[in-house]
């Protein structure tokens, strides 16, 4: 979620010096948001590692006297949003609470900030900011044993930080400390290096801080793994065994833009999908086989709705038959981005008036190379994500439908909470918050049936997503994100969705929650005080049903020590948990599992 950053807008020079970006109206100074609380719902007692259906609601976050057991403990953040003061290769880990499943054999590795210090007293002020830090857990299931290591991605930014103890370009949420006219000079040639393409970082950060993700085997046949952010110069080549960054992953081709997501989707054959975003152009949606030579071929342009400040993007939907790029109207802001500006949500603009586009790229409509066919869908309702849970296309009859489960936001309010100052808060404290609503929702497009002729068009069921619960406060405790389904389902009818929830009070989540789409009822997992991170579904070899594996979740005790949390994936029960030792590991992202 860092790399979004100042130097990106190739093209735009009128728009750098002019320190104005003439497409977004002025917008209010940012505002804190004290959002509604939901009545209680009382809770089956159950013990730390039993999941129950119900949350534990709210009491008021301004109330006096001990903080309630649901909001994270002050171990538990100190270590969340704190620094990892050691790097480990393969430590002696401790299984308790139970075994590991005898099939559980593999690494799972989690990305993630391992530092927010930057040189300033108060180091960095956003939960996206800090420096990438991988972690890997070995589990070998036949002997109930696992080793643990951890290492700093060797990115420009991070070298930099190392080297000089100041930060050498803006991250997420965190300018460019600026002591002298001539620091703010150096940032605008930063700026216009990047408009120009120009330095090893197009003049933006390289902090590979959110995603790491496999990338099948070069030619030798050795296992590829990549560390990624929203930057093109951010993804990096990461030895699987030894966490080592070899290097930038240097692309073979042409292709322009220095923005991306770090959530590309993969298919079945490992051919990857994703986008470039080029501010005055537009989105370029390309492909990349898996074999090993990553070169990027172009599937589609899609046009920016306001060419000079791009919707921001952090995942897309997609299944084997469509992408989906979803224009939703939270703009980068120049002004915000080259002069340190804020706009209504740090440096960017809410401007729900727009409604939201949803661009179609129909994968299967494109013959050998051809361009695939591109639909929007506009004058749909606003609204805000960042992470989709699955899509899938489903024929009933003559109709073709597709399918967009993702969790969502009414407004992009998530993203100013998140700052370290609000997150770091107790409950009693003068402007702490609670966590803003979210929900597991679908939206549904529908193919308009081909005249003689003419090419279908797609068009939305409803102006807005739908709920796939009853109750989102009972069943996601009025908070979902960090979605995930079974990989056998992924591009495809599924019935399962683990997510991050809440148990509140709280200010973060701290729930994990497998909800059933058939029968709208859900199973949490909680435990006072504790921060759990996103849900990694593993299946069991062999296992034929969808929800038939483990849950691995990199979780903080409430005590501040770190463990990775293994859940049976069915009833969201502990199977056991792995203590790490030597280092405290703060929150982090996203994660895989390699067997």
């Amino acid at each position: 979620m860092s790399g979004t950053m100042s130097g990106t807008m190739s093209g735009i020079m009128s728009g750098v010096f002019g320190g104005i970006c003439a497409d977004v109206p002025a917008r209010p100074p940012p505002r804190r948001v004290a959002h509604a609380r939901r009545r209680e719902t009382p809770a089956r007692a159950s013990s730390p590692a039993s999941p129950t259906r119900s949350t534990a609601a709210a009491s008021s976050v301004g109330s006096t006297g001990p903080p309630p057991p649901s909001w994270p403990s002050e171990q538990a953040v100190q270590t969340a949003f704190g620094v990892a003061e050691t790097e480990l290769r393969d430590a002696p880990a401790t299984v308790k609470n139970g075994v590991l499943p005898a099939w559980l054999t593999g690494s799972f590795y989690r990305n993630g900030p391992g530092t927010y210090k930057n040189g300033s007293p108060g180091g960095m002020t956003h939960l996206f900011d800090g420096y990438g830090m991988l972690v890997k857990v070995e589990l070998r299931g036949g002997t109930n044993s696992a080793t643990v290591s951890n290492a700093f991605i060797r990115s420009s930014a991070y070298k930099a930080f190392a080297r000089t103890g100041r930060m050498a370009w803006r991250e997420f949420g965190t300018p460019r400390q600026m002591e002298t006219g001539w620091d703010k000079a150096a940032e605008i040639a930063g700026t216009i290096g990047g408009a120009l393409g120009l330095g090893e970082t197009k003049g933006v950060t390289d902090n590979a801080s959110v995603n790491v993700i496999a990338r099948g085997r070069d030619a030798n046949g050795v296992a590829r793994m990549w560390a990624m952010t929203e930057t093109v110069p951010g993804t990096f080549e990461i030895d699987p065994e030894t966490l080592h960054t070899t290097g930038r992953v240097r692309y073979t081709d042409g292709l322009e833009g220095t923005l991306t997501t770090a959530h590309p989707f993969v298919d079945d054959s490992g051919t990857l999908y994703n986008l470039l975003s080029v501010p005055g152009k537009g989105f370029t949606v390309y492909k990349m086989a898996d074999d090993g030579r990553d070169e990027r071929r172009k599937v589609a342009d899609v046009p920016h709705r306001r060419p000079l400040s791009p919707a921001w993007i952090h995942d897309f939907p997609g299944c084997p038959e469509a992408l989906v790029v979803p224009e939703t109207p939270l703009y980068f802001n120049l002004a915000s981005l080259t002069l340190g500006r804020e706009g209504s949500h740090l440096f960017m603009d809410w401007i729900p008036e727009d409604g939201t586009t949803l661009h179609v790229v129909e994968l299967g409509s494109a013959a050998g190379d051809g361009e695939p066919k591109v639909c929007s869908v506009s004058g749909l309702d606003p609204f805000f994500v960042f992470h989709w849970a699955n899509a899938y296309v489903e024929r009933q009859g003559t109709r073709t439908l597709l399918h967009l489960d993702a969790c969502v936001y009414d407004d992009p309010d998530i993203v100013e909470h998140l700052r370290l100052e609000t997150i770091r808060m107790g409950p009693g404290e003068p402007g702490s918050s609670e966590l803003p609503p979210s929900g597991l929702r679908r939206i549904t497009l529908e193919k308009d049936s081909q005249d003689a002729g003419q090419e279908g068009r797609w068009r939305a069921t409803s102006r807005n997503f739908c709920p796939l619960s009853e109750d989102e406060a009972r069943d996601f405790g009025g908070f979902a994100d960090f979605p995930t389904v079974s990989p056998r389902v992924r591009g495809s009818k599924h019935r399962y969705v683990w997510v991050s929830g809440a148990v509140r009070p709280t200010n973060v989540t701290n729930a994990l929650v497998r909800h059933d789409l058939e029968t709208s009822t859900s199973l949490f997992w909680h435990e006072p005080g504790a921060l759990p991170g996103e849900s990694c579904f593993v299946p069991r070899p062999g296992g034929v049903d969808e929800d038939d594996g483990v849950i691995l979740s990199s979780l903080i005790e409430r005590d501040g020590a770190s463990s990775l949390l293994v859940l049976d994936a069915r009833t969201m029960r502990e199977v056991c948990r792995v203590a790490i030792h030597g280092v405290r590991v703060p929150s982090g992202f996203h994660g895989s599992f390699f067997f």
